[in-house]
């Protein structure tokens, strides 16, 4: 109830403010500073102008969990994506007898954990559970509280996929690469998303960084022995854009498995620290 109230407050906020100074408060509130808008420099300012000024069409295209799936196929084959097992507008569509015993319900128009639900075993949680959840989930608007405007052109859809299982951290680790104008400059890498959530920073050698970016440091970890195949996944999706993230699983270390296309890391409101490095992100872009 408390989280509905506040995506309320988010949006009356808006709807007073209009996009523009709406996405000033934010930034003030996430960065103590205001941002260059019209003349971006920092990582995040680019973000902003990004959501404000930037209406590429491709952008509800690869943002979108189901579009993407053809997108990535077209360019790297279906060997990289889950296993699909429903996508749809009509929970009642459902085939719920021919759902494996785990799987995951997400929505192709959100982003983030509000949006995805695991399921490990389908008999306890149940088949009207099931519909009801999907049901809550095709339901949730996503983008308007974060001026990404993209997801608002996308058609809300229910995809149910394979849920991964790596043997030695449970869920895959999240390898998330910066891509600026083709080529992979950083990486992060997402721990306990889920609990006590925390993130390591690379760069392309697999060299840890000492900034933080929102998140408090987390361990360092051998490099997977698919690095250098996720980079050049990374790079290859990444063809054309001045920035984008991609981001990528390596299940057991030798299956890499693609997650998303992000077009802006955090709506553009999570802090570096130092401060420097979001100018440093921002010259990248």
């Amino acid at each position: 109830m408390a989280s509905e109230k506040y995506v309320g407050l988010k949006k009356l906020v808006k709807a007073i403010a209009g996009p523009y100074l709406y996405e000033v408060i934010r930034h003030v509130i996430a960065h103590k500073r205001i941002p260059r808008l019209l003349n971006p420099v920092t990582f995040n300012d680019k973000t902003a102008h990004r959501k404000l000024y930037d209406h590429n069409p491709i952008y509800p295209i690869i943002s979108d969990k189901a579009l993407a799936r053809d997108y990535v196929a077209e360019r790297l084959g279906n060997d990289i994506l889950t296993q699909l097992y429903f996508c749809g507008d009509n929970v009642e569509d459902i085939d719920f007898d021919a759902l494996p015993d785990s799987f995951v319900i997400k929505t192709t128009h959100g982003s983030g954990p509000d949006y995805i639900e695991f399921v490990h075993d389908k008999q306890q949680f149940g088949e009207d559970a099931l519909r009801k959840m999907a049901q809550e989930l095709i339901h949730r608007d996503y983008g308007d509280t974060t001026n990404e405007w993209w997801y608002a052109q996308m058609i809300p859809q229910i995809i149910i996929e394979e849920m991964l299982h790596d043997d030695e951290y449970g869920i895959p680790l999240d390898y998330k690469f910066f891509v600026f104008h083709d080529e992979v400059k950083f990486l992060q890498v997402d721990f306990s998303r889920y609990g006590s959530h925390a993130r390591t920073i690379y760069d392309r050698e697999w060299i840890p960084q000492d900034f933080m970016l929102k998140r408090k440091k987390g361990p360092v970890t051998p490099k997977p022995q698919c690095f250098s195949e996720m980079i050049r996944i990374a790079e290859c999706l990444g063809k054309g854009f001045d920035f984008i993230r991609i981001d990528l699983y390596c299940v057991n270390d030798k299956r890499v498995v693609f997650g998303e296309m992000t077009l802006s890391h955090g709506a553009g409101w999570e802090w570096f620290r130092p401060a420097k490095w979001d100018r440093i992100f921002g010259d990248l872009w």
